[in-house]
């Protein structure tokens, strides 16, 4: 790792693992490359092809004083980038990543390497027909092992709430407010 880019380009928190069984992964905000770690190495093991919507390697190069500066560059254009959330499951993976300034979401087959872009979803088990439009609404997701966390605008629950299956659960998030705390749901995944 450079010294001059470990001040703009090397930004982590939290959410940029993902572990499932004995698999570990790692990304990077501005990498388009997804790591298995080991204990002793961190191993290429998902590339994402952005094709020419990828940042060019010239601006990786220059020398940025903070990551402020480097982000405002890059929004001065129409770049793919940004893994801002990765789900590591048994035969799948859900990713989230930026293109042209709006959040993305990518759902990866590991048995078929066949993957899908997508930006609407339906949640059966809570509304009846709602389509969740997961731009308008940014939604942030996380894993551990079997587990799925999800934070939504409150906005979601009170827009499709008339649609929300459970009158016990309608009536409960009838008074949730737009300023609220956010929800996190917990779902257990199966595969």
């Amino acid at each position: 790792m450079s010294q001059k880019k470990s001040n703009y380009l090397h930004v982590h928190n939290n959410t940029n693992f993902s572990k499932y069984g004995n698999e570990f992964l790692f990304y990077e905000l501005y990498n388009d490359t997804i790591y298995t770690l080991t204990s002793t190495n961190c191993i290429p093991r998902y590339y994402l092809n952005f094709g020419a919507s990828r940042i060019p390697n010239s601006y990786f190069e220059k020398d940025y004083k903070n990551i402020m500066e480097f982000q405002n560059e890059m929004s001065k254009n129409v770049f793919s980038y940004g893994i801002s959330s990765l789900l590591n499951f048994h035969n799948n993976i859900l990713l989230s990543y930026f293109h042209n300034k709006k959040k993305h979401f990518l759902y990866y087959n590991k048995n078929d390497n066949s993957n899908v872009s997508f930006h609407q979803i339906t949640d059966q088990n809570l509304f009846n027909d709602f389509i969740i439009d997961i731009k308008k609404y940014k939604v942030n997701f996380y894993s551990y092992e079997n587990y799925l966390f999800t934070i939504f605008d409150n906005e979601l629950y009170i827009d499709g709430n008339s649609k929300i299956k459970d009158k016990k659960i309608q009536d409960e998030l009838s008074a949730v407010s737009i300023d609220d705390n956010p929800i996190i749901r917990i779902c257990k995944i199966t595969d």
